[in-house]
Parts: C-alpha cells; structure tokens; sequence
C-alpha cells in the first residue's frame, strides 16, 4: 500500500488542525479543493511552514491533499544514513552497549534473584 492511500482516509477535520500547525495560521477557511493561498508570516516553526508551502506549490495540491498529507505525514523528514544514527555512532565511540551481560531480561535490569511463585508451592524432595 502507498503512503499516499493512507492519507485518503485523513478526516478533513484532522488534516486541516494539522495544516494549521505546520502554517502557523488558520487554515479552516480556505477551500478545501482550490490551491494553497498565500500565507502570511507567523510565528511558527519556519521550515516546516516553508517545507509544506513549497510541496504544495512544487506538486500542484490542493488544500485537501496538504492537509491530508499534514496529518499523516507531519511533516518530519528522516534525514541521513544509517551509518550518522544514533545508536550506531554510540557504540562506535564505546558509549552504548553492543550486547547484554545476562542471559535473561530479568537479569539485565537487575532483578535478582527471582521471587517464588505465590500461586505454587515449591516442589517437595
């Protein structure tokens, strides 16, 4: 499925709260169906708001499909290879683990020794 059915099933409602955030202004007056209007500055976050007005212009949406795309995208862009994430760069620089000491979950979070078992009684020898 493309991520762009996805965003067919954005309620306008929703889209349109979402378009608003990302433009830093009101966007439950224009027409749904027509182009982005011009938008007048803000004080929102200048690149999201830049990032949806240029895809808006740059692909020819309409207010609907920004505001369906708003919602169920918002806007986020991963940016980089795997080689510049996070944990990758940790480990590399001996900061974050490669591998776990115990051989159970209980044992990595340090929750030993285990409790008995209340609903059964220790076996009998």
């Amino acid at each position: 499925m493309k991520s762009e059915s996805c965003s067919s099933l954005v309620h306008p409602d929703s889209g349109i709260a979402s378009l608003s955030i990302a433009l830093g202004h009101d966007a439950s007056g224009f027409d749904l169906d027509g182009p982005l209007p011009e938008i007048p500055e803000s004080n929102a976050s200048m690149s999201a708001r830049e990032r949806v007005i240029e895809r808006g212009r740059r692909d020819n949406l309409t207010v609907r499909q920004l505001a369906q795309i708003a919602d169920s995208y918002g806007g986020l862009a991963m940016i980089g290879t795997p080689e510049i994430r996070v944990v990758p760069e940790l480990q590399r620089r001996g900061l974050f683990r490669r591998g776990y000491e115990g051989k159970t979950l209980r044992e990595n979070l340090g929750l030993l020794p285990r409790p008995e078992n209340r609903f059964f009684s220790k076996p009998k020898g």
